[in-house]
């Protein structure tokens, strides 16, 4: 393209081309550029357009695509692929029904062109509709049986229906590359991590750092690849993912202290003030802090102790409350709170920017069965999203609010003491039952079907925290059943402390 754009630099086609083929390999900005000489000289080039907007998405601009994309459909309102790439920015933007209606235009002007069919099958699988996605999965997989990412996508929502075996078979038809693509290896390692085969499923999830997850940084030392302690380096563990992986995983910190290592703990800076807490090890850093360390170090990825260490869910250190909730804070509450009635403390919803934050998520007026027992009292820890479910005019039970807890610089520190000072804690799949896992409180966490790997599957317990029990939901999307069976369980804890 270069040599023809040299011999004849007004060639539309050219710089499109050109715009096309940057694109493919990730050089956006350069790829834009291209794409403005063309919508200079024609501003109403759908082609153009389309890429153009596909460019900005992937700079992080969902807003100005979807002005573009809307311009390509004012000009071309059959244009296939430009209704396809809106759904895909309106699945960046969190306008899942808006999405859904653009990819099903898109699929009724082109129904056989896999590429049409996906961004449809991806949007379905957000709004938990995964029967129809899979049935468009298998559609675009019929007409091309090498779409990697179609495939990879169908293994994922069969395994979140709890179907772990179908799963497997399509994860099968990709891993035979050697080695396999990295996202298919670690959908194969969440697999075998499910159904407890530690020993084959942690080194495939070794490779989860290829698809350079949030929060993973490489450090500038030496790797600790577990081997015995040295006397002169300091361990970073590096907190990687979301706040509950963080708080999870923090338990090995402890841990490979009493092994003889002196060891750190780097995360975000949010995170520090609750991590400061754990006795034994040598302090807590920000990341930055991690990246200019001047003495002498090693470091791994928090998430990759358990494979380091050669461990299995029956070979798990036995489990000791490694996080503290401040004793006055704690009181303050208590006091706050007061003494009457059985309090459960309630987080209902994740992070909505997180992959699976809402995904795992349950309606809070689902808790009212265990809302009606006599005596208990919910009080509510959520915030921003979901939030507005405590309000509602027609939620069936009252919800006591809590105000403003966890300021900047305290993140977690008002919720430690809360969960501390209720007698129950009752969460979705979020940080706050790795909290309360990790302060030892007693907990009930309600699982979706497709639940994640670290839950294993069928068991009521966990290795991970011996104070929490778990309700897993019969059919994907249908709460009545497991609240049923858990208001059951409080009511025999409600009677068990009365007795006490």
């Amino acid at each position: 393209f270069d040599t023809a754009l040299a011999m004849a630099p007004g060639m539309g086609a050219a710089h499109l081309n050109r715009g096309v083929s940057l694109s493919a390999l990730m050089r956006y900005a350069p790829a834009l550029a291209a794409f403005e000489i063309v919508l200079t000289a024609e501003p109403d080039n759908v082609d153009a357009l389309s890429n153009t907007a596909l460019a900005l998405r992937n700079l992080d601009r969902p807003q100005e695509a979807l002005e573009l994309l809307d311009r390509a459909l004012a000009r071309d309102p059959a244009a296939a692929q430009a209704h396809a790439n809106r759904a895909s920015v309106l699945l960046d933007l969190r306008r899942f029904a808006e999405g859904v209606e653009s990819a099903t235009r898109a699929v009724e002007l082109a129904p056989d062109r896999p590429e049409i069919l996906y961004p449809r099958a991806l949007l379905l699988s957000t709004v938990g509709r995964h029967g129809e996605a899979i049935a468009d999965l298998d559609r675009a997989l019929a007409r091309d049986p090498a779409f990697i990412r179609a495939r990879i996508l169908r293994a994922q929502l069969q395994m979140d229906l709890g179907r772990i075996d179908a799963g497997r078979q399509d994860l099968d038809t990709l891993v035979q590359a050697a080695p396999p693509h990295p996202e298919v290896a670690f959908l194969l390692a969440t697999a075998r991590l499910r159904s407890s085969d530690w020993m084959r499923g942690l080194p495939l999830f070794e490779r989860r750092n290829e698809l350079r997850q949030k929060g993973y940084a490489e450090f500038p030392y030496p790797r600790w690849i577990g081997d015995k302690p040295d006397g002169k380096s300091l361990l970073v563990l590096q907190g990687e993912q979301g706040r509950g992986d963080i708080i999870q995983f923090a338990r090995f910190a402890p841990l490979l202290t009493r092994l003889g290592h002196k060891v750190a703990l780097a995360a975000t800076a949010e995170m520090l003030p609750l991590l400061s807490g754990i006795e034994g090890i040598a302090g807590v850093m920000s990341i930055e802090q991690a990246m200019g360390l001047r003495e002498p170090a090693r470091w791994a990825p928090l998430m990759s102790v358990p494979h380091l260490l050669h461990l299995t869910p029956q070979t798990l250190p036995p489990f000791a409350p490694y996080l503290k909730a401040q004793t006055a804070r704690t009181e303050a509450w208590r006091q706050r709170l007061g003494d009457g009635g059985f309090k459960i403390a309630v987080a209902f919803a994740g992070n909505p920017k997180g992959e699976a934050g809402m995904s795992r998520a349950f309606p809070l007026a689902a808790l009212a069965p265990v809302a009606a027992l006599d005596g208990v009292r919910i009080i509510s820890l959520q915030k921003g999203p979901g939030e507005e479910q405590a309000q509602a005019a027609d939620l069936p039970f009252a919800v006591e609010p809590i105000g403003a807890i966890d300021p900047p610089g305290e993140t977690f520190l008002d919720s430690a003491a809360i969960l501390a000072a209720c007698d129950l804690v009752i969460s979705c799949d979020t940080a706050m039952i790795h909290l309360a896992g990790a302060l030892g409180r007693p907990a009930l966490l309600a699982l979706i079907a497709g639940c994640d790997w670290r839950w294993l599957a069928v068991r009521e317990d966990t290795p991970w925290y011996p104070s929490v029990r778990l309700f897993r939901q019969d059919v994907p999307g249908e709460w009545s059943a497991m609240f049923a069976r858990m208001a059951d369980e409080v009511k025999q804890r409600m009677a068990a402390q009365a007795a006490a």
